[in-house]
C-alpha cells in the first residue's frame, strides 16, 4: 500500500469515527459529558508506527520520562509546571547527556496518530492535541474544543502543519528542560520551507497555511526576543484570511477569530494599530462535528474559546489599539518643529478633536461594557464574569496611563488596577479562566504603592499557580523591571516621567511584554 493510500484510509477512518460520535451524541443527549469522555477517533491498529522509535525514546507501553535541570549534573527529579500528568515524568538513571523523553499523554482523548509519522512526531503531536489544548480553551467549550476537532484533521494530511506543532512543542518543553529528542529549531526550518512551497489553490490549500502560521505565532513568542516575526506572520495571515473573506466554513472562521485575538494583543502590547482592518470578530457557524442540538452548558458562539470574551468586547479593543498610534501622530503634528509651518496647526487641531472624541467614546464604552448572560454552569458563568471584567479594567488602565499619560498614583488608575487584579485572582479561582496573563500584567505594572504591589505579587503567584504556564515568570520578571525603574531605580524616590516611560505599552518594554503574553 503507498504512503498515499495509507493516509486517505487512516482520514476516512477518522472521519467515520467522527460522524459515530456525532450520531451517538443525537441518540443519547447526555447533558453531562465533558472532555473526559471523549473516544479515540483512531482505529488503535493504526496508532503503531511502522519506523522504530527514535533514539532514546522509550516505547508506548512504558511511558516513562525523565527531566534534565540546568546547571543540575546530578538530574533530581522535578515537577513539570505543564501538566497534571507531569506527575509521570519520573527520574531515570540515566544521565543527562542521554536523558530523553517520552511524554505523558491523556488515553481518554482524540488521538492524532499518524502511521507515517515518526514516533517522536508522534508523542508530540499527541501532547499538542490532547494536554496542551484543552488547557488554552475556557472550561466552557471543553467538550467543543475547536483546536481538536477543527485542526486535529490536518495534522494527517499536511506535513507542514505537523512540523509546526512539533516546533511548537519542542520548544515549549525545551523551555522546561524536558528533552523531546529533535531540536525545535529543526523543525522550525521544516515548517518555513514546507510553508514557502506551499501553494493557494483552494480553501483547504489556505486552511492549512493559516493553521500553521499559527504555530509558528506561537512559536516565535515564545523563542523570540523580538516581536517583527510575529508581526510578519500576522501580515501574512491577514493577506490569506482577505482572500477568503466570506467564506462559511468553521475552521476558517475559528482561524479568523483567533488570528483577529492575536492581532489585538500584539496591538495593544506595541501601542501601535491593529494589522487587521476592524471588521466584527465573526461568530461561530455550526460544525459538522458538533451535534446540532447544543447541551445545555455549551456558552453561545458570541463567546470566544480562548480568551472567555465577547465579540462586542473584542470590537472595543480594537478600537482602543488606534488610540496610542494616533496620540504619537498628534505629538509629531505638534512638535516646535512642526508648527513652524502654519499649514500643521490645522492638521493638529484635526488631530486633536479627533483623539478626544474617539477617547471618550472608547472610554464610555469600556465603562458602561458588562458581561453576556451566557448559559453555564453557575461556576463556569463566574469564572466568565470575572474573566471578562479583568479585561474590561485592564483596558481602562491601558487607557489611562498609554493615551491619557495619567501617573499610576491617579485615582482613576488605581481603581482600574485593583480592580482587575481582583477579578483575575476570582477568575483564577475557577477552573474555566485562561489567558489572565495580559490583563494581569497591565495592572501589575502600574499598581502603586507597597498595598497594591504586595497584592499583585499575590496575583501574579496565585494565577501562576493556577495555569501553570512558564511565561508568567517571563512576564512577572517584566513587572519587577517596571516597579524599579518607576522607583528611580529601585531607590525608592517615585519619578513620573520614569513611570509613564516604563508603561509596557510604550517601547521601552514592548517587545518583551508582547511575547510574554502570547502564551497562556
Amino acid at each position: 500500500m503507498s504512503l498515499q493510500e495509507e493516509l486517505e484510509k487512516e482520514y476516512r477512518e477518522i472521519q467515520r469515527a467522527m460522524a459515530r460520535k456525532t450520531q451517538s451524541m443525537r441518540r443519547t443527549d447526555t447533558p453531562n459529558e465533558t472532555e473526559d469522555h471523549h473516544e479515540d477517533p483512531i482505529n488503535p491498529a493504526l496508532c503503531e508506527s511502522p519506523t522504530s522509535p527514535g533514539p532514546g525514546l522509550s516505547s508506548p507501553s512504558g511511558s516513562v520520562s525523565s527531566r534534565r535541570t540546568r546547571g543540575s549534573s546530578s538530574g533530581k527529579s522535578a515537577s513539570s509546571p505543564m501538566s497534571p500528568a507531569s506527575s509521570c515524568l519520573n527520574e531515570q538513571s540515566t544521565s543527562p547527556a542521554t536523558s530523553t523523553t517520552s511524554l505523558p499523554f491523556s488515553s481518554t482523548c482524540p488521538s492524532p496518530c499518524v502511521a507515517f509519522a515518526s514516533r517522536r512526531s508522534v508523542e508530540l503531536i499527541r501532547f499538542f492535541f490532547n494536554d496542551y489544548s484543552p488547557r488554552i480553551v475556557f472550561i466552557g467549550f471543553a467538550s467543543d474544543n475547536d483546536w481538536r476537532q477543527l485542526l486535529l484533521p490536518l495534522s494527517f494530511t499536511n506535513e507542514t502543519f505537523r512540523n509546526a506543532i512539533c516546533a511548537f512543542v519542542s520548544a515549549h518543553l525545551e523551555a522546561m528542560d524536558i528533552i523531546t529528542g529533535k531540536s525545535s529549531l529543526d523543525f522550525h526550518r521544516a515548517t518555513l520551507l514546507g510553508l514557502s512551497s506551499q501553494v493557494h489553490n483552494d480553501l483547504s490549500d489556505a486552511i492549512c497555511s493559516l493553521a500553521t502560521i499559527l504555530l509558528l505565532i506561537k512559536y516565535e513568542a515564545l523563542v523570540g526576543e523580538d516581536v517583527s516575526s510575529i508581526l510578519s506572520h500576522l501580515h501574512a495571515a491577514n493577506n490569506l484570511l482577505g482572500l477568503f473573506p466570506d467564506i462559511d466554513d468553521p475552521t476558517m472562521s475559528f482561524l479568523r477569530r483567533t488570528f483577529q485575538s492575536y492581532d489585538i494583543m500584539i496591538a495593544l502590547s506595541q501601542g501601535c494599530s491593529a494589522v487587521a482592518d476592524s471588521r466584527p470578530m465573526p461568530q461561530t457557524p455550526s460544525s459538522p462535528l458538533q451535534s446540532p442540538h447544543p447541551r445545555p452548558e455549551s456558552p453561545p458562539d458570541i463567546i470566544d474559546q480562548v480568551y472567555g470574551a465577547s465579540a462586542d468586547l473584542w470590537s472595543i479593543l480594537h478600537r482602543l489599539c488606534d488610540l496610542r498610534p494616533l496620540l504619537e501622530e498628534l505629538a509629531a503634528a505638534s512638535s516646535p518643529e512642526m508648527m513652524q509651518d502654519g499649514s500643521n496647526h490645522l492638521k493638529a487641531a484635526v488631530l486633536r478633536g479627533e483623539l478626544e472624541s474617539l477617547c471618550t467614546a472608547t472610554e464610555n464604552a469600556l465603562a458602561s461594557w458588562q458581561p453576556p448572560a451566557a448559559p453555564l454552569p453557575l461556576s463556569n458563568r463566574a469564572a466568565l464574569h470575572h474573566h471578562a471584567l479583568a479585561y474590561r479594567d485592564s483596558a481602562l488602565v491601558h487607557l489611562y496611563r498609554a493615551v491619557y499619560l495619567l501617573p499610576s498614583s491617579h485615582p482613576a488608575v488605581r481603581q482600574r488596577c485593583r480592580s482587575s487584579l481582583e477579578h483575575c485572582v476570582a477568575a483564577a479561582a475557577h477552573p474555566g479562566a485562561k489567558a489572565l496573563l495580559w490583563p494581569l500584567f497591565v495592572a501589575a505594572c502600574s499598581a502603586e504603592g507597597q498595598g497594591d504591589r504586595a497584592f499583585a505579587r499575590s496575583a501574579f503567584e496565585f494565577v501562576g499557580k493556577k495555569q501553570e504556564m512558564a511565561s508568567t515568570k517571563r512576564a512577572w520578571l517584566v513587572v519587577t523591571r517596571a516597579w524599579a525603574m518607576m522607583d528611580g531605580g529601585g531607590g525608592g524616590g517615585h519619578n513620573p516621567n520614569l513611570a509613564l516611560d516604563v508603561f509596557p505599552m510604550t517601547r521601552n518594554f514592548g517587545n518583551m511584554m508582547s511575547n510574554a503574553v502570547m502564551l497562556w
